[in-house]
């Protein structure tokens, strides 16, 4: 059985930036929002500079998984 690769998809900080920056800006005509919610794994920068960007302090986060290793499994919120 061969195993399973994870696929990547890099990303550079400026492009992290640039894309965080407008959908704020996307966002900004749907608020005022009270805080945000981010997924722990690989949302937290992303959500800083979405709140920063619409002056939001408040970020919580959900920590989902549906992975263990490279096997799928039930999703765990």
């Amino acid at each position: 059985m061969t195993e399973q690769r994870i696929k990547s998809f890099p990303v550079s900080w400026e492009e992290l930036h640039r894309t965080s920056k407008a959908l704020a800006w996307r966002l900004l005509e749907l608020g005022p929002f009270n805080g945000l919610i981010a997924v722990t794994r690989g949302g937290l920068v992303p959500a800083a500079i979405v709140a920063r960007e619409l002056e939001i302090r408040l970020i919580d986060t959900a920590c989902i998984s549906s992975y263990a290793g490279n096997e799928r499994g039930k999703l765990d919120v």
